[in-house]
């Protein structure tokens, strides 16, 4: 099992009292659609986007983990998730 697979297993791969990180799923695409289809949040990075673009958004963040491990990871609430 490669170090992405290992992190990927566990729910978060870093915590606080009241966030957690985790590694990008292709399961994600709701929660990256989320963030890349919103024109405040994209507005300075060239959005918005449209599905394909999230999509291949989404596809590279999880290539860049397995190819130079590295990823800009979701951010997530641990009281809401």
């Amino acid at each position: 099992m490669d170090s992405a697979q290992s992190l990927n297993n566990s729910r978060y791969l870093l915590q606080t009292k009241r966030v957690g990180f985790r590694l990008w799923t292709e399961d994600d695409f709701h929660l990256a659609s989320n963030l890349w289809g919103n024109n405040a949040v994209t507005k300075l990075i060239g959005g918005p986007f449209n599905v394909e673009q999230m999509q291949e958004r989404l596809s590279r963040e999880i290539q860049n983990m397995i190819t130079y491990n590295i990823q800009y990871w979701p951010i997530f609430f641990l009281e809401t998730g």
